[in-house]
């Protein structure tokens, strides 16, 4: 059940931000012993919604992003150049 929550969390934050414009995100994970590498590999990097990055999902070899893999724990922080102006 852990896991489903995670998804839809993830799922519904990707959904209004998508929905508000924004297109591109900053990789953020929990950033402790639980991470997995592929995941903290991504850690900072600039990323878009509609191209996930490789290594997002729940193996290093799966696209994904924050919240795809299973029982991921990061988040995207939303990039809003574009919006403000």
């Amino acid at each position: 059940a852990r896991d489903q929550v995670l998804t839809l969390q993830a799922d519904l934050n990707q959904e209004r931000m998508t929905a508000l414009g924004v297109e591109e995100y900053v990789w953020r994970s929990a950033n402790d012993g639980r991470v997995r590498d592929n995941h903290a590999e991504l850690e900072g990097v600039r990323c878009r919604f509609d191209d996930p990055p490789m290594g997002g999902g729940t193996s290093d070899d799966e696209p994904g992003n924050p919240g795809n893999g299973i029982l991921c724990r990061c988040y995207a922080e939303p990039v809003l150049d574009d919006l403000i102006g």
